[in-house]
């Protein structure tokens, strides 16, 4: 059995190819941060794991089992999996803090007990963002910015999740989003309020302090 050094070696060696996909297993090898899902950003099949290309051989390895190898060395037993604590694997998550070896039954008890999933719930106000970028981005730039999946934000696009149509919430154009947050400081909220028909308060507020609609007028 190869030593930790030996896998890790013998990993870097396997993915130091050319191409974006190379280049981004190489340098998110060693990330360290397990408080977020770490997202592949390049296609795959739905309801698979992303699956790593190498431009030489044309050999496919799924990306989560290269990470878990690299972090944890190689699996204890042929049967071992490399098993999720956040339950997105097939929703592209390839964090290497999210990954470890069990046997088949310890991961379908995992899956079983519902462990918790690393997943920041969308309001209805980042929905109506989300919308408004339809067609303005790819979807997988808006998933980044909103820390969810391509297939939640194609979903939002497709109408087959949030589409209540009893829903009230305001819809803001570019030019609103700039109209407000151009107004003078010495304008209290309160007074925009009712020149946005169906606006309340808060999500005045929201725009005004860039909590919301980030992406208009260049906001990060």
């Amino acid at each position: 059995m190869e030593t930790l050094e030996e896998v890790r070696a013998r990993i870097r060696a396997l993915v130091s190819g050319p191409g974006k996909t190379s280049r981004w297993v190489l340098s998110h090898l060693d990330h360290a941060d397990g408080d977020w899902c770490l997202i592949w950003p390049f296609s795959w099949e739905e309801d698979h794991y992303p699956k790593y290309k190498n431009q030489t051989g044309g050999r496919q390895w799924p990306v989560h089992r290269l990470m878990c190898e690299y972090r944890h060395g190689e699996p204890p037993s042929a049967s071992h999996h490399s098993a999720h604590s956040c339950n997105r694997g097939t929703e592209g998550c390839c964090n290497p803090m999210h990954v470890s070896w069990k046997t088949p039954s310890e991961n379908q008890f995992d899956r079983s007990m519902g462990l918790p999933r690393r997943r920041e719930k969308l309001t209805a106000e980042q929905v109506d963002q989300i919308k408004a970028l339809e067609g303005r981005q790819r979807p997988i730039d808006i998933a980044r910015q909103f820390g969810t999946t391509q297939r939640n934000i194609r979903l939002i696009f497709s109408g087959q999740t949030w589409r209540d149509p009893s829903s009230k919430h305001r819809h803001f154009t570019e030019d609103e989003v700039l109209a407000i947050r151009g107004a003078p400081s010495t304008v209290p909220t309160a007074a925009l309020v009712p020149q946005y028909l169906g606006a309340n308060y808060s999500q005045i507020q929201r725009i005004r302090t860039g909590k919301s609609y980030a992406w208009v007028n260049g906001r990060p």
